[in-house]
């Protein structure tokens, strides 16, 4: 028969830490797939809630823009109203007939008189009353969100522009913050194992060895 033999200290200290390895790596996988889950679900829920409010911010200003309208056609006339609400307002404004045929434009004057019906913003505007959309414009290099507002009393459609910058930034802290978070995880894991292995983990001071 062989004998048992009490396992050395050393021995002991190799099976606890083995334990405490095994915690830590379970651990550090549950806190990074975690905070993953968790950064992509509140990512998905600021973008929500940014485009709300950007849409609020921005129909609101087209609501008030639309009161100071000048009652005519004429673009000699509405080409300067444009530019100067794009200026104080810092927007890019477009006037277009209920049809989609741009009547002055803030920003680009060769596209008046071109129609912009098959713009998605456009063709929700006349069919809702309201619709928004996002395009990349190769001009600014940068992605633009458009609000379009049909004023009913004038047969008109307005449309602001204006870059998704602020909203980019504000999604891009968060992010940083989450990537923090993934680094910071495997500290927590580790300092979590260790204080599990001295209070938790049982003390097998009475291993033996065959």
């Amino acid at each position: 028969m062989r004998r048992c033999e009490p396992i050395t200290l050393w021995e002991e200290a190799m099976i606890r830490l083995n334990r405490i390895w095994k915690f830590y790596i379970i651990s550090t996988a549950l806190l990074v797939v975690v905070v993953m889950v968790s950064g992509f679900a509140l990512q998905v829920q600021l973008k929500k809630k940014l485009r709300a409010q950007l849409e609020e911010q921005v129909f609101t200003l087209a609501k008030v823009l639309s009161r100071t309208l000048p009652d005519t056609m004429d673009p000699s006339i509405l080409t300067p109203w444009c530019r100067e609400y794009k200026d104080a307002a810092e927007v890019r404004i477009t006037l277009m007939e209920k049809g989609g045929r741009v009547i002055c434009d803030s920003g680009e004057e060769t596209i008046v008189g071109e129609n912009r019906l098959d713009r998605p913003e456009i063709s929700g505007a006349i069919a809702e009353g309201t619709a928004t959309a996002v395009r990349y414009s190769k001009t600014l290099s940068v992605d633009l969100f458009y609000a379009a507002l049909l004023i009913k009393e004038k047969d008109r459609i307005i449309r602001l522009a204006l870059p998704m910058t602020e909203v980019k930034t504000i999604e891009n802290e968060v992010m940083i913050f989450f990537a923090l978070a993934l680094y910071v995880a495997p500290i927590l894991a580790i300092a979590i194992s260790f204080l599990f292995a001295r209070y938790v983990a049982p003390e097998d001071h009475h291993i033996t060895r065959e």
